[in-house]
Order: structure tokens, then sequence, then C-alpha cells
């Protein structure tokens, strides 16, 4: 969001009728914070998550480490690309730095592991819940169908960053990357959002879930 204001405020206000290099070329400085700001919530999002798998997985320290290992390679990545974008501030040289793949990799692996890992810890089979319509099952539900978004998303960076070219107009990890962030909050505030009409059916079920904050 952050970006996009950014780039709309550079190109119909600031640079409106000038064709100097500063307006015609180079990115506004808030497009390369934006960038910036992308990685730091997709990593703040994955460790809430990894918090979660910590959680629900009985504080197995093996997945979760894994989880945060991954999370904070994606973020370590992310900076390397903000500095090629600081070197030079075009949509170019963020669109095409060498680290953009190997973000969106790590990311994306971090996702699948959170996904696996909720899916097969809250199985009823091994919750000892198998009743139709319980609250682990919507817990569940609602995790894989948040991770496989944010899965599918930074994949899709990672084709497109290959089938791209320099041609005006076909710099195509732009989409993927503008909603990368705006995929990852909405994630987490599924799930937050979630935990208010799941904890409503906990008494009545008598399960023990895993104590997630609620947004009202």
């Amino acid at each position: 969001m952050f970006q996009s204001v950014s780039t709309s405020y550079s190109l119909l206000i600031r640079c409106r009728r000038n064709t100097s290099p500063s307006c015609v070329v180079y990115l506004p400085w808030g497009s390369v914070l934006g960038t910036l700001l992308l990685y730091w919530i997709a990593f703040l999002v994955q460790i809430f998550y990894a918090h979660r798998v910590w959680i629900i997985s009985d504080r197995n320290r093996v997945i979760t480490v894994m989880v945060v290992a991954s999370a904070i390679t994606q973020f370590l990545f992310g900076l390397m690309v903000v500095a090629d974008g600081i070197r030079t501030p075009t949509v170019a040289a963020l669109s095409f730095s060498r680290y953009t793949p190997w973000a969106a990799v790590a990311s994306a692996t971090c996702d699948a592991m959170i996904t696996f890992s909720v899916f097969y810890y809250l199985q009823p089979a091994r919750t000892g819940v198998a009743r139709r319509g319980n609250v682990i099952k919507r817990l569940n539900t609602v995790f894989i169908q948040m991770g496989l978004l944010s899965f599918i998303n930074a994949m899709s960076m990672m084709i497109l960053y290959y089938i791209q070219s320099t041609d005006v107009g076909k710099i195509l990890v732009v989409a993927p990357g503008m909603i990368l962030s705006k995929t990852y909050v909405n994630s987490m505030l599924a799930v937050l959002n979630a935990r208010k009409s799941i904890r409503d059916q906990e008494h009545a079920t008598e399960i023990s879930v895993p104590t997630i904050p609620t947004i009202y």
C-alpha cells in the first residue's frame, strides 16, 4: 500500500509534466522503502505462524527452528533486494535482482512447512477428536487456506521472474510483489478473526484449542 501511494504521488503530483531523469528513470524513495516493508511484514507474519506451530506441535523444536530459519532467510534475501534497489533505484533493479527468486523460494518453503505442520498436528486422529464440524477441523482449515494463498503468491513471483523480460510492460514480477505483503496481512487477520467464532464453540465441545488472540 505504501509503495503504491508513493509511486502514485511521484507520477501524478511531484513529476507531473517533469521529464527529468529523477522522475522518468528512478523510483521515489518510498517505493524502495515499500519493498523493505514488504519483506518485513512477510517475516513478522511467518514468525507469528512459527509461534503457532510451536504451540500446536507441543513445542517441537526441530520443525519450529526450520520455520524460523526459512523466515529469516527470506528476510535476508529481501534485504539484499532492497540493497540493489538503493544502489540503483529503478523498477528493473528491484525486479531483476538476482536475490528476488531466492527470497520467493525461501518464503514459499516457510509457508509450505507451516501449512503441512498445522495439517499434520491438527488431524483428528492426532487430537483424538473426530466429530463432524469440530473446532479443531475449522482451525485447521483456516490455517491451510491462508498458508496456501501466500505460498501460491510467493511461487508465482519465482516463476514470473524467469519468464519476464526487460521490455517495457513485461516486468511481470511486480504484480505478485505488490500484493505479497497484503496477502500475509490478510492471512494473519483471517486466522485471528476466525478465533472469535471458534472460541464460541469451544465450551460447547469441551476442546482445548491453542490460544490465539481475538480481534473484535
